[in-house]
Protein backbone atom coordinates (compact mmCIF):
# COMPACT_ATOMS: atom_id res chain seq x y z
CA UNK A 1 0.00 0.00 0.00
CA UNK A 2 2.63 2.41 0.60
CA UNK A 3 4.08 1.84 -3.03
CA UNK A 4 0.87 2.49 -4.45
CA UNK A 5 0.84 5.64 -2.68
CA UNK A 6 4.12 6.24 -3.53
CA UNK A 7 3.14 5.61 -7.11
CA UNK A 8 0.16 7.92 -6.91
CA UNK A 9 2.00 10.62 -5.48
CA UNK A 10 4.58 10.47 -8.63
CA UNK A 11 1.32 10.42 -10.71
CA UNK A 12 -0.04 13.20 -9.29
CA UNK A 13 2.96 15.22 -9.84
CA UNK A 14 3.61 14.16 -13.89
CA UNK A 15 0.05 14.63 -14.08
CA UNK A 16 -1.02 14.66 -17.88
CA UNK A 17 2.27 14.77 -18.89
CA UNK A 18 2.43 11.37 -18.25
CA UNK A 19 2.12 10.04 -21.83
CA UNK A 20 -0.39 7.04 -22.44
CA UNK A 21 2.53 4.01 -22.09
CA UNK A 22 2.99 5.57 -18.54
CA UNK A 23 -0.77 5.93 -17.47
CA UNK A 24 -1.51 1.94 -16.27
CA UNK A 25 -0.99 0.91 -12.52
CA UNK A 26 1.20 -1.08 -13.75
CA UNK A 27 3.38 1.61 -15.13
CA UNK A 28 3.42 3.44 -12.54
CA UNK A 29 4.55 0.99 -10.30
CA UNK A 30 7.71 0.84 -12.25
CA UNK A 31 8.13 4.09 -12.24
CA UNK A 32 8.69 4.30 -8.84
CA UNK A 33 11.08 1.35 -9.42
CA UNK A 34 12.67 4.08 -11.94
CA UNK A 35 12.89 6.43 -9.46
CA UNK A 36 14.19 4.34 -6.45
CA UNK A 37 16.98 2.52 -9.12
CA UNK A 38 17.97 6.41 -9.99
CA UNK A 39 18.46 7.36 -6.13
CA UNK A 40 20.20 3.90 -5.27
CA UNK A 41 22.19 3.04 -8.24
CA UNK A 42 21.89 5.22 -11.21
CA UNK A 43 23.09 8.57 -9.58
CA UNK A 44 26.23 6.72 -8.21
CA UNK A 45 27.26 5.99 -11.99
CA UNK A 46 27.12 9.50 -13.40
CA UNK A 47 30.17 12.27 -13.13
CA UNK A 48 32.70 12.64 -10.56
CA UNK A 49 32.22 12.30 -6.98
CA UNK A 50 30.63 15.96 -6.29
CA UNK A 51 28.00 15.19 -9.48
CA UNK A 52 27.32 12.07 -7.89
CA UNK A 53 26.29 13.31 -4.24
CA UNK A 54 24.60 16.48 -6.23
CA UNK A 55 22.58 13.95 -8.45
CA UNK A 56 21.69 11.60 -5.06
CA UNK A 57 20.36 14.22 -3.19
CA UNK A 58 19.72 17.94 -4.32
CA UNK A 59 18.21 16.71 -8.27
CA UNK A 60 16.47 13.76 -6.57
CA UNK A 61 14.79 15.98 -4.55
CA UNK A 62 13.80 18.92 -6.77
CA UNK A 63 12.56 16.25 -9.00
CA UNK A 64 9.35 16.36 -6.58
CA UNK A 65 9.41 19.70 -7.25
CA UNK A 66 9.54 20.50 -11.07
CA UNK A 67 8.33 17.91 -13.06
CA UNK A 68 11.20 18.19 -15.71
CA UNK A 69 13.38 17.48 -13.58
CA UNK A 70 11.47 14.06 -12.45
CA UNK A 71 11.00 13.09 -16.07
CA UNK A 72 14.98 13.65 -17.08
CA UNK A 73 15.93 11.60 -14.15
CA UNK A 74 13.16 8.88 -14.62
CA UNK A 75 14.68 9.09 -18.54
CA UNK A 76 18.32 8.67 -17.29
CA UNK A 77 16.76 5.78 -15.02
CA UNK A 78 15.84 3.89 -17.68
CA UNK A 79 18.86 4.27 -20.13
CA UNK A 80 20.48 2.86 -16.94
CA UNK A 81 18.68 -0.14 -16.85
CA UNK A 82 18.35 -1.29 -20.18
CA UNK A 83 21.89 -1.10 -20.56
CA UNK A 84 21.89 -3.80 -17.42
CA UNK A 85 19.53 -5.88 -18.98
CA UNK A 86 21.00 -6.70 -22.91
CA UNK A 87 17.77 -7.27 -25.26
CA UNK A 88 18.83 -10.68 -25.81
CA UNK A 89 18.38 -11.77 -22.78
CA UNK A 90 15.37 -9.94 -21.54
CA UNK A 91 13.91 -8.29 -24.79
CA UNK A 92 10.37 -7.51 -22.88
CA UNK A 93 12.15 -5.48 -20.08
CA UNK A 94 14.42 -4.14 -22.57
CA UNK A 95 11.24 -3.14 -24.31
CA UNK A 96 9.56 -1.46 -21.61
CA UNK A 97 12.67 0.48 -20.59
CA UNK A 98 12.76 1.69 -23.93
CA UNK A 99 9.33 3.19 -23.89
CA UNK A 100 9.93 4.55 -21.17
CA UNK A 101 13.15 6.07 -21.39
CA UNK A 102 11.81 7.64 -25.31
CA UNK A 103 8.10 9.27 -23.02
CA UNK A 104 10.34 10.73 -20.27
CA UNK A 105 13.12 11.66 -22.68
CA UNK A 106 10.28 13.48 -24.98
CA UNK A 107 8.08 14.46 -21.83
CA UNK A 108 11.38 16.36 -19.98
CA UNK A 109 12.93 18.23 -22.99
CA UNK A 110 9.11 19.75 -23.38
CA UNK A 111 8.52 21.07 -20.10
CA UNK A 112 12.30 22.24 -20.04
CA UNK A 113 11.87 24.12 -23.03
CA UNK A 114 8.55 25.50 -21.47
CA UNK A 115 10.06 26.43 -18.45
CA UNK A 116 13.13 28.33 -20.01
CA UNK A 117 10.26 30.47 -21.87
CA UNK A 118 8.61 31.33 -18.85
CA UNK A 119 10.67 34.23 -17.00
CA UNK A 120 8.75 33.28 -13.69
CA UNK A 121 10.40 29.51 -13.83
CA UNK A 122 13.87 31.52 -14.29
CA UNK A 123 13.67 32.74 -10.96
CA UNK A 124 16.73 32.16 -8.01
CA UNK A 125 15.02 29.16 -6.78
CA UNK A 126 14.50 27.53 -10.17
CA UNK A 127 18.33 27.98 -11.18
CA UNK A 128 19.62 24.22 -9.48
CA UNK A 129 16.52 22.19 -10.99
CA UNK A 130 17.38 24.02 -14.49
CA UNK A 131 21.12 23.32 -14.22
CA UNK A 132 20.34 19.71 -12.67
CA UNK A 133 17.90 19.09 -15.72
CA UNK A 134 20.31 20.46 -18.52
CA UNK A 135 23.05 17.85 -16.47
CA UNK A 136 20.98 15.06 -16.80
CA UNK A 137 20.03 16.31 -20.79
CA UNK A 138 23.66 15.76 -21.30
CA UNK A 139 24.31 12.54 -19.82
CA UNK A 140 21.22 10.94 -21.78
CA UNK A 141 22.24 12.20 -25.18
CA UNK A 142 25.63 10.25 -24.56
CA UNK A 143 23.59 7.36 -23.54
CA UNK A 144 21.56 7.76 -26.96
CA UNK A 145 25.28 7.54 -28.95
CA UNK A 146 24.27 3.01 -29.15
CA UNK A 147 21.28 3.46 -30.94
CA UNK A 148 23.69 4.55 -34.60
CA UNK A 149 24.13 1.63 -36.31
CA UNK A 150 27.91 0.56 -36.97
CA UNK A 151 27.73 1.50 -41.03
CA UNK A 152 25.64 4.42 -40.21
CA UNK A 153 28.68 6.76 -41.47
CA UNK A 154 29.13 5.11 -44.50
CA UNK A 155 25.34 4.79 -45.23
CA UNK A 156 23.88 8.11 -44.04
CA UNK A 157 26.67 10.08 -43.05
CA UNK A 158 24.62 13.56 -42.33
CA UNK A 159 21.76 12.17 -39.87
CA UNK A 160 24.92 10.09 -38.10
CA UNK A 161 26.38 13.27 -37.66
CA UNK A 162 23.79 15.06 -36.64
CA UNK A 163 23.01 12.18 -34.01
CA UNK A 164 26.43 13.02 -32.56
CA UNK A 165 26.54 16.10 -32.39
CA UNK A 166 23.49 16.13 -30.09
CA UNK A 167 25.80 15.35 -27.03
CA UNK A 168 27.99 18.45 -27.57
CA UNK A 169 24.58 20.48 -28.02
CA UNK A 170 23.14 19.38 -25.48
CA UNK A 171 27.11 20.42 -23.66
CA UNK A 172 26.48 24.35 -25.17
CA UNK A 173 23.00 23.87 -23.47
CA UNK A 174 24.67 24.80 -19.91
CA UNK A 175 26.64 28.19 -21.55
CA UNK A 176 23.32 28.81 -23.35
CA UNK A 177 21.75 28.67 -19.94
CA UNK A 178 23.84 31.19 -18.28
CA UNK A 179 22.85 33.61 -20.73
CA UNK A 180 18.88 33.06 -19.62
CA UNK A 181 19.70 32.44 -16.26
CA UNK A 182 22.46 34.04 -13.27
CA UNK A 183 23.90 30.62 -12.89
CA UNK A 184 26.26 32.49 -9.53
CA UNK A 185 22.58 31.63 -7.82
CA UNK A 186 22.95 28.33 -8.00
CA UNK A 187 23.90 26.86 -4.56
CA UNK A 188 23.91 23.14 -5.09
CA UNK A 189 26.12 23.21 -8.70
CA UNK A 190 28.53 25.93 -8.06
CA UNK A 191 31.03 23.70 -7.07
CA UNK A 192 30.71 21.36 -10.02
CA UNK A 193 30.55 24.60 -12.57
CA UNK A 194 33.88 25.68 -11.26
CA UNK A 195 35.65 22.80 -11.73
CA UNK A 196 35.46 23.53 -15.55
CA UNK A 197 37.87 25.43 -16.07
CA UNK A 198 40.55 27.12 -13.52
CA UNK A 199 41.52 30.63 -12.59
CA UNK A 200 44.24 31.29 -15.67
CA UNK A 201 40.97 30.47 -17.93
CA UNK A 202 43.33 27.53 -18.80
CA UNK A 203 40.63 25.55 -20.82
CA UNK A 204 39.04 28.32 -22.64
CA UNK A 205 42.15 29.73 -23.62
CA UNK A 206 42.46 31.19 -27.15
CA UNK A 207 46.29 32.23 -27.04
CA UNK A 208 47.24 32.83 -30.33
CA UNK A 209 50.25 31.17 -32.15
CA UNK A 210 51.62 27.20 -30.98
CA UNK A 211 52.96 27.65 -28.08
CA UNK A 212 52.70 24.67 -25.80
CA UNK A 213 50.60 22.92 -28.81
CA UNK A 214 51.50 19.58 -29.52
CA UNK A 215 53.83 19.60 -32.53
CA UNK A 216 52.47 16.39 -34.05
CA UNK A 217 48.68 17.88 -34.20
CA UNK A 218 49.88 21.37 -35.36
CA UNK A 219 51.53 20.09 -38.19
CA UNK A 220 48.37 18.35 -39.28
CA UNK A 221 46.69 21.51 -38.56
CA UNK A 222 49.20 23.21 -40.83
CA UNK A 223 49.37 25.62 -37.63
CA UNK A 224 52.28 28.36 -36.91
CA UNK A 225 53.11 31.28 -35.00
CA UNK A 226 50.65 33.50 -36.52
CA UNK A 227 47.38 31.02 -36.16
CA UNK A 228 44.93 32.20 -34.65
CA UNK A 229 40.95 31.30 -34.20
CA UNK A 230 40.78 33.92 -36.48
CA UNK A 231 42.29 32.63 -39.23
CA UNK A 232 42.30 28.86 -39.05
CA UNK A 233 39.23 27.07 -37.79
CA UNK A 234 41.49 24.53 -36.02
CA UNK A 235 42.94 26.60 -33.69
CA UNK A 236 40.55 27.08 -31.35
CA UNK A 237 39.45 23.78 -31.49
CA UNK A 238 43.08 22.62 -30.54
CA UNK A 239 43.93 24.90 -27.59
CA UNK A 240 41.46 24.20 -25.57
CA UNK A 241 41.94 20.46 -26.40
CA UNK A 242 45.73 20.59 -25.27
CA UNK A 243 44.96 21.29 -21.64
CA UNK A 244 42.82 17.93 -21.40
CA UNK A 245 45.50 15.68 -23.01
CA UNK A 246 47.64 16.54 -20.39
CA UNK A 247 45.29 15.84 -17.45
CA UNK A 248 46.18 12.22 -15.57
CA UNK A 249 43.06 9.91 -16.11
CA UNK A 250 40.65 10.49 -13.64
CA UNK A 251 36.82 10.48 -13.20
CA UNK A 252 37.24 13.94 -11.30
CA UNK A 253 38.41 15.72 -14.33
CA UNK A 254 35.00 14.80 -15.27
CA UNK A 255 33.39 18.35 -15.79
CA UNK A 256 36.13 19.67 -17.75
CA UNK A 257 36.02 17.06 -20.02
CA UNK A 258 32.29 17.58 -20.73
CA UNK A 259 32.67 21.19 -20.62
CA UNK A 260 34.95 20.62 -23.82
CA UNK A 261 31.91 19.53 -26.05
CA UNK A 262 29.53 22.37 -25.36
CA UNK A 263 32.30 24.93 -26.02
CA UNK A 264 33.70 23.49 -29.22
CA UNK A 265 29.73 22.53 -30.49
CA UNK A 266 29.67 25.32 -33.07
CA UNK A 267 33.17 25.00 -34.20
CA UNK A 268 33.00 21.30 -35.15
CA UNK A 269 29.64 21.71 -36.32
CA UNK A 270 30.52 22.94 -39.96
CA UNK A 271 33.87 20.62 -39.79
CA UNK A 272 32.09 17.46 -39.67
CA UNK A 273 29.35 18.57 -41.88
CA UNK A 274 31.75 18.74 -44.77
CA UNK A 275 33.58 15.54 -43.68
CA UNK A 276 36.80 17.20 -42.43
CA UNK A 277 39.19 14.98 -41.16
CA UNK A 278 41.25 16.80 -38.95
CA UNK A 279 38.26 18.19 -37.34
CA UNK A 280 37.44 13.75 -37.35
CA UNK A 281 40.31 13.10 -35.69
CA UNK A 282 40.94 15.78 -33.25
CA UNK A 283 37.13 14.96 -32.08
CA UNK A 284 38.22 11.31 -31.49
CA UNK A 285 41.05 12.47 -29.19
CA UNK A 286 38.15 14.12 -26.99
CA UNK A 287 35.87 10.93 -27.37
CA UNK A 288 38.69 8.88 -26.25
CA UNK A 289 39.69 10.95 -23.23
CA UNK A 290 36.02 10.57 -22.21
CA UNK A 291 36.36 6.93 -22.72
CA UNK A 292 38.96 7.04 -19.66
CA UNK A 293 36.60 8.15 -17.47
CA UNK A 294 34.57 4.66 -17.50
CA UNK A 295 31.40 5.82 -17.42
CA UNK A 296 28.33 3.74 -18.93
CA UNK A 297 27.22 6.33 -21.04
CA UNK A 298 29.96 7.30 -22.47
CA UNK A 299 31.25 3.54 -23.15
CA UNK A 300 29.68 1.49 -26.70
CA UNK A 301 31.65 -2.02 -25.99
CA UNK A 302 30.14 -3.39 -29.09
CA UNK A 303 32.02 -0.65 -31.32
CA UNK A 304 34.71 -0.68 -29.14
CA UNK A 305 35.57 -4.44 -30.12
CA UNK A 306 35.72 -3.45 -33.54
CA UNK A 307 38.34 -0.54 -33.24
CA UNK A 308 41.72 -2.74 -32.67
CA UNK A 309 41.66 -3.62 -36.84
CA UNK A 310 41.58 0.16 -38.33
CA UNK A 311 43.28 1.51 -35.28
CA UNK A 312 46.32 -0.86 -36.60
CA UNK A 313 46.22 1.22 -40.13
CA UNK A 314 45.16 -2.15 -41.37
CA UNK A 315 48.63 -3.81 -40.44
CA UNK A 316 46.90 -5.87 -37.64
CA UNK A 317 44.28 -9.37 -37.20
CA UNK A 318 40.74 -8.85 -37.53
CA UNK A 319 40.00 -12.58 -36.56
CA UNK A 320 38.55 -11.04 -33.85
CA UNK A 321 35.28 -10.07 -35.89
CA UNK A 322 34.06 -13.86 -36.45
CA UNK A 323 34.61 -14.57 -32.46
Amino acid sequence: MAVRSFAGDLKSLLGHDTGAGLASPAASLSTVHLLHHFQSTASTTLGDSTVQQIMHSHVSHSAWEQPYVMHMLLAVSSAHLKRLAPASNTPEETRLSAVAEAEHWQNGLSLYRAALAAPATRSKQNVDALIGTTFLSVIFAFALEDQIAPDAFLTEYDKSVAHVLIPMAAGSGIIALNEAVRMHDSIAWMPVLRKGNDRCRTYTSQLPGIDGLPPALVRVCALDELSSSANNEYHSILRMLTPLLRLERSVEHFTKLIAFGGRSFSLFRPLLQRRDAKALLLLSYWIALLLQLDQWWLNDTAIHALLPFPASCGYGNYEYLWK
